[in-house]
């Protein structure tokens, strides 16, 4: 990390996420350590999924605070940088649920953001109209179309339906929505845009209004349903398709705290795992959407407690970590990011707390001098003995304690109490999604 492109602000504002025992979301690469392994073949295979115009879902699994959430977050950071369509989804209790699939939609939707910076399905789609209209030869800025232009562009809209095998709803949709705009409907646009976004509300959309002018029909107004938890994959495939079409390298998709499936009811904990099921388990190349890599981060619960993965065969097979190959070497090819298995050492301890060091530096100012001398008392602290929490969310908000003055000279001790602190505090968030 180049500290002199840091300035004092973004600074505290780093120190102060992880004294609250937060990842800095916007700064994830600043204090990104270790793990280049994982990180640099992730980004390998991505690339190549983009490509291939391909589909890929990988795991990344490692123990609370294990680094799971900063993984992604960088690889997010990459992927905008790369020219991706990204969402960064946070599973959570009553909000977000994989199982109520509605929920999932409208969050990807709200959550998306193109590579020029504009966030939201809406502008996606927007985007994605305006690219489809140039090669129609439509002008969407407002100048003069001749009937036989806009004819053109409706049946380009048909058309891009029809040869990306878009269900009859969905195409439906888009064509309404791309009419809309040619009328300067706005409120209509809208309307179609927060059904295909929200996945919670019906919408009727009239035969009527798909062609260049009223037309006689025997077809009645069909009435769109909310989205349902079978249509996941042909949502995603519609997003694909559209991040495309604005010119994205491809769609990036990242799925944070996994694990609380774990807490749902049973049944409903089963179609959480369909749903997932049907995702990991799409090969089908012709529906598969393209140039999209998914990845779901969870702790260890999800990979070994037997109702969990392994009581699904079909996700087990299919996930199964894979982590040692040949002699003992780690595959970092494999479903499963596993971080546990290459968990910092000393030397990446060390550098992260440097960076850390740095930072405090920069923007709160110096600590006491007797703080930065127990720097190597602490990392030491930290891989003494095996913690609940991971060793670089322990070292994060460890260290932030002892240049605050917060630590004696037992660290040992200090670091047991804080690590009992962070066990608690996680306990508490899992049963609030009970």
């Amino acid at each position: 990390m180049d500290i002199d492109g840091v300035d004092k602000s973004t600074a505290r504002r780093i120190v102060r996420a992880l004294r609250n025992g937060a990842t800095p979301v916007q700064y994830a690469q600043d204090i990104f350590t270790g793990q280049v392994p994982w990180y640099t073949k992730a980004l390998g295979m991505m690339s190549d999924t983009a490509e291939d115009k391909d589909f890929e879902v990988r795991f990344v699994r490692a123990m609370y605070g294990g680094g799971k959430t900063l993984f992604l977050r960088c690889l997010e950071a990459t992927a905008k940088v790369d020219h991706w369509c990204t969402a960064f989804v946070i599973f959570k209790h009553d909000e977000v649920e994989l199982d109520r699939f509605h929920t999932l939609v409208t969050e990807i939707a709200r959550k998306l953001v193109q590579p020029t910076g504009e966030i939201g399905l809406t502008g996606l789609l927007r985007s994605a109209f305006r690219t489809l209209s140039k090669r129609a030869g439509y002008s969407s800025e407002g100048g003069a179309n001749s009937l036989a232009t806009i004819e053109r562009y409706r049946q380009t809209i048909v058309r891009f339906c029809e040869e990306n095998a878009i269900d009859y709803e969905f195409g439906l949709a888009i064509r309404a929505a791309a009419g809309a705009l040619i009328d300067h409907d706005q409120a209509y646009f809208d309307q179609i845009a927060n059904w295909l976004g929200s996945g919670s509300s019906a919408i009727v959309i009239d035969p009527q209004r798909l062609g260049s002018s009223p037309s006689a029909t025997r077809a009645a107004p069909t009435r769109l349903k909310p989205m349902g938890q079978g249509q996941a994959e042909q949502f995603l495939r519609l997003i694909a398709l559209l991040a495309r079409e604005c010119g994205s390298k491809g769609l990036f998709l990242a799925f944070d705290e996994l694990e609380l499936v774990s807490k749902l009811a049973a049944r409903r904990r089963d179609n959480a795992f369909q749903t997932l099921r049907a995702l990991v388990e799409h090969h089908d190349p012709i529906l598969q959407p393209p140039s999209t890599c998914l990845f779901f981060a969870a702790t260890p619960i999800m990979f070994e407690d037997p109702q969990m993965f392994p009581a699904y065969k079909a996700l087990q097979d299919r996930i199964e970590s894979m982590s040692i190959v040949g002699s003992g070497e780690v595959n970092y090819m494999a479903p499963v990011i596993d971080l546990d298995r290459t968990e910092l050492g000393k030397e990446d301890l060390l550098q992260l707390a440097k960076r850390i060091l740095a930072l405090y530096r920069k923007g709160i100012g110096d600590p006491p001098s007797s703080a930065a001398l127990k720097i190597m008392k602490l990392v030491d602290a930290i891989l003494a003995k095996r913690y609940v929490i991971a060793r670089p969310r322990l070292l994060c908000r460890c260290l932030v304690d002892l240049l605050d003055g917060k630590l004696g000279d037992d660290i040992s001790k200090d670091v047991s109490m804080v690590a009992r602190e962070l066990e608690l505090q996680h306990e508490r968030e899992l049963q609030g999604a009970e």
